[in-house]
């Protein structure tokens, strides 16, 4: 490319100007109709960007260093390129960039919309526009404390970097009209703070140079980005304007994790682990994070570590919605793959192995309590996801060491193999563990349900007929559903008196008053039929106690489906939960008439004009002998009768 005659006008290169403004003011002195007429005067415009602020050194640079006047210096001075040494990311041994790449120069300026400041037109003699004005991390004017404009706000379009005047929209309105409004103090501060980072001083994580810090931030911005309400907390507090840039809120977001580092980051991954992630992103703990782990490891492989020191930091001891193991790139080194190895959280999978314990035996003793930890459901739905804490799974090996077989613990209580299982499977023997070798029990287990022997009189002398052995005890109440389990809860709750013999202090010497077991026989019932349900000739008894059945009208509404029941040989069993049901959706017609404090015949009425439909009864089952309504449509009958205090008709029952 030829050397090009110079213009005959020399505009001088004013403070923090960027090109574009320079070309501005030099075609509108040369009386050009357009900025961009000076491309023109080049042999060809194929290779020049229509963005002068990003103007490369080269022929085109050497041109337009003839036609300004000016060296390329100083022309690369008002370019973007200014800031490549704190913008673009290098190695921590690696020299400094002096041209900023596309990449670099798309995440930090803003080219196709520069914003201006309308307070800075009107002081100017000669208005120019700055080229820190293009920063997206600092949309605001810091000498006058307002925020920068990008809008016309009389055509409502962007403002254009090829327009004719700084100052001056296409539609003609003057950018000087605009009232910019103004930052709060604490937005002030923050973006005071961010301004020294771009000018290289004060960088807020030590060790870091300008450019990794930088690259940090703008990663960390585009993550808070995916989070609104980490943006809405920061508008509120900063009290930052309506029209200001959207993306604003998210770069003062990012630059309070670095200033509080790490706590805030900490917070901030709390939040961020549980939104959406793309679908493509990899599954397991990197989804949870996004791109974040890779880019920090990223950072450390150019030497920059502080990053990935955080983040394991964080993943070792804070993260528990997933297995960290050497698949995560930040542990993929044997030197930071030992960091698991003292991580405070395990896997289920480890806990079992640590404690010899079957596979899932972990899962059992975490929602027994035994063990401390967290289940979460995994990504598909279909699988969880717990891990429990190292210093629990310790504990419980600790006390497995001293732990007892079945066979131990029995000859301590003076019990049979089979009594002492029963305790272990009814939590009356609590925090026993099925291992690999079979059932482990504490001794403070068994030391517990040993102080209730210990705790009882003495007696030495002949006893009356009141009192007779366990054994006979269970012989003798066994029909009204008595056994150890159930002894030891009347026990337990002062139902129950017992004595025992000065020489030993375990059950073979235990003795049970009788009279206390006669009058806890309700109470023995209530129990047995919690446990293993009601035959039918006990529940027609005490389904409805105001009004006792007969085990046909039962089976009547088993064949129906109205009573769920199970069958047992030849006996049908009912539990306790459907009996519970059973009641809480239907009641017979004596129970309705109570409710609705009306007499039966105006129901009996009611049904014969299929104004009140019944469940099951002589109307709607041959042979049915009571009637049967849904709770439901009684209990709408009573809100009626409540509501309008005068003769009603009821609706049709839905069922």
């Amino acid at each position: 490319m030829e050397i090009a005659t110079p213009l005959p006008v020399r505009e001088p290169l004013l403070p923090g100007e960027s090109l574009t403004s320079l070309i501005r003011r030099t075609a509108n002195a040369m009386g050009f109709e357009k900025p961009g007429q000076i491309r023109s005067l080049f042999e060809g415009t194929a290779g020049i960007s229509a963005q002068w602020n990003q103007l490369l050194p080269g022929p085109i640079g050497q041109r337009l260093e003839s036609l300004l006047r000016h060296s390329t210096s100083s022309l690369l001075s008002a370019t973007v390129h200014q800031f490549a040494n704190r913008l673009v990311l290098v190695a921590s041994t690696a020299v400094p960039a002096v041209a900023c790449d596309s990449k670099t120069i798309l995440k930090y300026f803003q080219s196709a919309n520069p914003p201006i400041c309308p307070v800075c037109l009107i002081e100017d003699t000669h208005p120019y526009e700055r080229l820190a004005w293009s920063l997206r991390a600092l949309p605001v004017c810091l000498r006058h404390l307002c925020y920068l404009s990008n809008m016309c706000p009389k055509c409502r379009r962007k403002l254009r970097p090829d327009r004719n005047d700084v100052h001056a929209c296409h539609c003609g309105f003057n950018f000087r009209e605009i009232q910019p409004p103004a930052i709060s103090e604490s937005a002030i501060w923050r973006f005071r703070r961010i301004d020294q980072w771009f000018r290289g001083e004060a960088l807020p994580l030590t060790g870091m140079r300008a450019c990794a810090a930088l690259w940090w931030l703008e990663r960390l911005t585009a993550a808070v980005e995916k989070l609104p309400e980490w943006k809405r907390r920061v508008t509120d507090e900063m009290s930052i304007d309506s029209s200001a840039p959207a993306a604003l809120a998210a770069w003062l977001a990012a630059a309070n994790l670095l200033d509080e580092w790490p706590q805030q980051l900490f917070a901030f991954l709390d939040d961020f682990q549980r939104i959406a992630k793309h679908q493509k992103t990899v599954t397991g703990v990197t989804r949870s994070f996004g791109l974040l782990l890779r880019e920090a490891k990223q950072l450390e492989d150019l030497g920059y570590p502080l990053p990935a020191d955080a983040l394991r930091q964080y993943l070792t001891t804070h993260y528990t919605a997933g297995h960290v193991t050497t698949k995560v790139c930040l542990f993929s080194t044997s030197k930071h793959a030992k960091l698991l190895e003292v991580r405070p959280w395990m896997s289920l999978t480890e806990a079992d192995e640590k404690l010899r314990i079957r596979n899932g035996g972990s899962a059992d003793l975490l929602e027994r309590g035994i063990l401390v930890g967290v289940v979460h459901p995994a990504a598909s739905g279909r699988r969880t996801v717990g891990l429990v804490t190292r210093e629990s799974v310790g504990e419980v090996e600790r006390n497995l060491k001293t732990a007892l077989s079945v066979n131990d613990a029995g000859k301590m209580l003076g019990l049979g193999r089979s009594r002492v299982l029963e305790l272990v499977k009814t939590d009356l023997l609590p925090r026993a563990i099925w291992t690999k070798g079979g059932w482990r029990v504490p001794r403070t287990s068994i030391s517990q349900l040993l102080d209730l022997v210990s705790q009882s009189p003495v007696c030495d002398k002949p006893i009356d007929q009141d009192w007779v052995s366990l054994r006979q005890a269970t012989r003798q109440f066994g029909p009204s559903g008595l056994n150890l389990v159930r002894l030891l809860r009347l026990i337990q709750a002062g139902r129950a008196r017992l004595l025992r013999s000065a020489r030993t202090a375990d059950f073979k010497s235990v003795l049970v008053c009788v009279s206390d077991l006669k009058k806890a026989r309700p109470e023995l019932h209530r129990m047995r039929d919690e446990a293993e349900g009601f035959p039918l000739c006990r529940l027609a008894k005490q389904l409805f106690p105001d009004r006792p059945l007969k085990e046909p009208v039962l089976k009547k509404w088993i064949a129906v489906g109205l009573l769920q029941a199970s069958r047992h040989g030849r006996a049908w069993i009912i539990s306790a939960d459907e009996v519970k049901r059973f009641r809480s959706k239907y009641c017979l017609l004596h129970e309705a008439s109570q409710l609705l404090k009306m007499h039966s015949k105006t129901l009996l009425r009611w049904i014969r004009e299929d104004e009140l439909t019944t469940v099951y009864g002589p109307r709607s089952a041959t042979g049915g002998g009571f009637h049967l309504l849904c709770r439901s449509d009684v209990i709408r009958i009573q809100g009626a009768i409540t509501r309008h205090r005068r003769k009603f008709r009821t609706h049709m029952s839905d069922e």
